[in-house]
């Protein structure tokens, strides 16, 4: 399974803090995780930085809490602002199978479309 997490807010480095929170999470230990540079969207200035995490499909659960723990976290430590997630997840190993889910709001919003999306 690879999952390829794209955050956009007002930080200047969202998916560092996320990345950061999948590798300290002992159960994670066994996936790849790192941050990689992506050619940018039409109509977007400058390259996207992104996390790709490359792991069991076992482990999408516990990946999906630790999106949770993190996204709650932050909107606590954060006044205003939107935060939107963007994942795209490819779990065939041809990349025959692909999809992308976006969702922002509540961390609770955001996990339940993440969670309906990725089963």
């Amino acid at each position: 399974m690879r999952l390829i997490f794209s955050v956009s807010d007002s930080d200047e480095s969202p998916v560092h803090d996320l990345r950061d929170e999948l590798v300290a999470d002992p159960e994670l230990r066994d996936a790849r995780v790192r941050l990689i540079h992506r050619a940018p969207e039409p109509g977007t200035l400058g390259a996207a930085e992104v996390l790709e995490f490359i792991g069991q499909d076992v482990l999408l659960p516990v990946v999906i809490q630790a999106v949770y723990d993190w996204f709650q976290a932050r909107r606590g430590a954060r006044r205003g602002g939107d935060t939107t997630v963007t994942v795209t997840l490819t779990d065939s190993p041809d990349g025959t199978r692909e999809v992308k889910i976006e969702a922002s709001g509540s961390a609770e919003d955001v996990i339940a479309v993440l969670q309906q999306g990725l089963r």
